[in-house]
């Protein structure tokens, strides 16, 4: 071979192992969202595609582990922030847990009754709302004491409202 050749040969191998690296990095960034929004744990070597992702000699699978790696971790702590940050049922005040079924459905009519007043130009006041009135939407006795219920679907409902309110004003 002539020198020529080796360098040619050597960029086609460097861009091989670049495509390798980028379809493990795709693949773990998939699985970081999945996971984030299903709140599973971050680790990204309990995913079969990091352990099996890639048939060929080693070094290509050393590449797009790293690429799995790589893709995962850029991605889990960002969507895992922002769906915590969005998602009904959390960071409201007087939640006992974080996916109460009351802790939901309150954020969720609070949003949209929030939205709502802003957009019809109502005043600020989610206790006139027939929702936080009751309390009791979609209550099932599975769930516990309908008092414990109210208090965290009227805590949820607050927080809802107050953000949908805010974003409904834009």
């Amino acid at each position: 071979m002539v020198p020529a050749q080796w360098g040619q040969r050597r960029a086609v191998e460097r861009d091989r192992y670049r495509n390798i690296y980028q379809r493990g990095y795709e693949a773990g960034r998939r699985e970081a969202v999945r996971d984030a929004r299903s709140r599973r744990g971050g680790d990204y070597r309990r995913h079969d595609g990091y352990r099996r992702g890639w048939r060929g000699p080693a070094a290509e699978l050393n590449a797009y582990r790293q690429g799995f790696a790589d893709g995962y971790q850029a991605s889990f702590g960002r969507v895992n922030r922002a769906w915590r940050n969005t998602y009904p049922g959390r960071g409201y005040p007087g939640a006992s847990y974080a996916y109460s079924p009351a802790g939901q459905r309150g954020f969720e009519a609070g949003y949209r009754e929030g939205r709502k007043a802003a957009r019809s130009n109502d005043r600020y006041d989610p206790r006139r709302e027939k929702k936080y009135r009751q309390g009791d939407d979609g209550y099932n006795r599975r769930y516990g004491s309908r008092d414990r219920y109210k208090q965290e679907y009227r805590a949820a409902f607050q927080a809802g409202y107050d953000r949908g309110y805010r974003e409904g004003r834009w």
